[in-house]
């Protein structure tokens, strides 16, 4: 599912105009007729490698043999109303330059309504920049041959047609070699992300509606989207098992939390989220706790659909100083006392009023019905 999904985030632009780089070579050696031959062969054979492994895509590809279409057809009357101008080698490629502008010229607009439209939004807007950074750099490479062109075909000296043909060459080298960069380098864009960490996006009730690369939804996205969250409080008796976070740039750096807590990964299901979060904290993934509920919460980053569990024992192997500066029992006494006065997370701080309504905590004295707390008493002795 992630490697789908980071297929889909970046496409390769050059595929939009690989037909159309075609048509422009064999045009300016074997004329508009054998060009179409060519091209609309590539044309159709893209169309259904996308339409196999990216289906998404395939309305904007739809989008990109309109464009191929209205340039070919253009270039083709032209030639046949205005066969001997001085502009008539250049007939393609003037109309491709003119609609690179104009995309330039409306990206933002361009920007807004293709993610209002599209259902994938997030996936889509990295394909939007990704086209809008390959069409400036193909709008920059067509100016300067058309105006290297048009200069050269003023000046009338004798080695006129061999420099224009020169000029030729190296732009179809520059078409050539710009889809070869963009190929190498989306493939090693994907590479890295697939190493990278991707969150869940989920609704009110925690169920899965899309995903998004986790810096992107922290830094850069407006938006605050809710995520997955596994959390994991370790009591015994009447105390609870802390860390200090060493987040550093985190606004919780130094405050006090639950003793292990991860974010939920693109594909990862629950348990593997605790075995993994286990093994980053404490150098374990023998850990068995017993879910208590759902709650959610809002930081300045996100909304988290937190996934809440106790356990009874943890084994210990090591402690992360990547996460943790300390880690430390903490008694009910202890952390009513300091309970307001910041050094804890907010996230400890709903965890503990939902534990201590459980009746999992021995407060020494209960009037509470303990049917839950029983429960899970019993669950986490056997685990």
């Amino acid at each position: 599912m992630l490697k789908k999904l980071i297929r889909e985030s970046f496409f390769n632009p050059a595929l939009h105009f690989l037909a159309l780089f075609i048509f422009i070579v064999v045009e300016q050696t074997a004329g508009t007729g054998r060009a179409l031959v060519f091209a609309l062969p590539v044309l159709l054979m893209i169309g259904g490698y996308i339409g196999f492994l990216y289906r998404s895509i395939i309305p904007w590809y739809g989008f990109s043999v309109g464009i191929f279409v209205l340039i070919t057809l253009t270039s083709t009357v032209l030639n046949l109303q205005f066969p001997e101008t001085l502009f008539q080698p250049l007939y393609t490629e003037l109309n491709l330059f003119v609609l690179l502008l104009l995309h330039y010229g409306i990206k933002k607009k361009l920007q807004r309504w293709i993610t209002s439209v599209s259902s994938k939004k997030l996936s889509m807007m990295n394909n939007i920049s990704e086209m809008t950074r390959f069409s400036f750099i193909l709008l920059v490479i067509t100016a300067l041959y058309l105006i290297s062109y048009l200069i050269l075909s003023v000046q009338g000296n004798p080695s006129q047609q061999l420099s224009i043909t020169f000029v030729q060459q190296v732009y179809h080298f520059s078409l050539l070699m710009l889809c070869v960069y963009e190929t190498v380098r989306v493939f090693a864009i994907r590479n890295q992300l697939m190493k990278e960490e991707w969150w869940p996006i989920v609704n009110n009730q925690g169920r899965e509606i899309g995903s998004i690369h986790y810096q992107n939804s922290l830094w850069i996205e407006r938006q605050k989207f809710i995520h997955p969250v596994v959390r994991i409080m370790v009591v015994e008796g009447n105390r609870i098992l802390l860390h200090q976070n060493a987040y550093v740039g985190d606004a919780r750096v130094h405050q006090w939390d639950s003793a292990i807590n991860a974010h939920l990964m693109y594909g990862e299901t629950i348990d593997e989220c605790i075995q993994r979060a286990g093994t980053e904290f404490y150098g374990t993934n023998h850990i068995h706790p017993v879910f208590l509920t759902n709650y959610q919460i809002e930081n300045s980053c996100e909304y988290q659909y937190v996934h809440l569990f106790v356990a009874g024992k943890i084994q210990i192997e090591r402690i992360n100083p990547v996460h943790s500066l300390h880690l430390k029992w903490w008694t009910l006494t202890q952390i009513c006392e300091e309970l307001n006065s910041g050094i804890f997370t907010d996230n400890f701080i709903r965890e503990f009023e939902l534990l201590m309504r459980s009746g999992l905590v021995d407060t020494g004295s209960c009037s509470c019905d303990c049917t839950l707390r029983d429960t899970i008493h019993n669950k986490l002795t056997s685990a």
